[in-house]
């Protein structure tokens, strides 16, 4: 019985030339570019090589990578906690991520004033001085500011009333299934939970 012209064969994805196609869109960290490469079929052991030979041709480099992508994240308004968050997730190691931090650690101050103001814009119309400065705080933890950045900034802004943080508060990340990583704050006599998704970088 005539079963019609046999298939075409599967043409053989090169490994290292769909790494270069996929760095030329956007930069990627080792581990997220072995995610793709595995997504696209090809097998672990060819991946690595096509990964390594990208990092010898200066292709692929996680530790600029992540400072370049922590100098973003605080020029668009996060703070410490939230780009170490985001450097995590897309996997580079403990070592890059603390040298990213540190390097930029003197931009946090002027990044957090920044995002203040621009709530503190949003709150034109809170009369309540009290309930301003609360949203005002939830809003920086919620971008990852330090609490000691934040006391600072708070001790020079009037909001026409208590203006400082008296309260002892705790926090750290979290993971919560199916929601991703996340800041959980614990504030004595109650309980607030500041929950920020991490999603892919953008």
């Amino acid at each position: 019985m005539f079963s019609g012209p046999p298939g075409k064969p599967e043409k053989k994805i090169n490994p290292l030339e769909k790494a270069m196609r996929l760095l030329s869109v956007r930069s990627y960290s080792e581990r997220e570019l072995m995610k793709k490469l595995r997504l696209a079929k090809i097998p672990a052991r060819e991946a690595a090589e096509a990964i390594a030979e990208c990092r010898r041709r200066g292709y692929l480099n996680d530790e600029l990578l992540a400072e370049d992508y922590a100098h973003a994240l605080v020029n668009r308004g996060s703070g410490s906690r939230l780009v170490k968050l985001q450097l995590r997730k897309r996997g580079l190691s403990a070592e890059y991520v603390e040298t990213a931090l540190e390097k930029t650690a003197g931009l946090e101050p002027g990044a957090a004033r920044r995002a203040l103001e621009y709530k503190l814009r949003l709150l034109s119309r809170e009369t309540d001085p009290r309930k301003k400065r609360e949203k005002a705080f939830r809003f920086l933890i919620s971008r990852g500011f330090s609490l000691d950045v934040i006391r600072e900034l708070f001790d020079e802004v009037d909001f026409g009333g208590q203006d400082r943080i008296s309260e002892r508060y705790i926090y750290y990340t979290k993971e919560v299934e199916g929601r991703g990583l996340g800041f959980e704050v614990y504030i004595p006599c109650r309980t607030a939970v500041v929950f920020r998704r991490v999603g892919d970088a953008e």
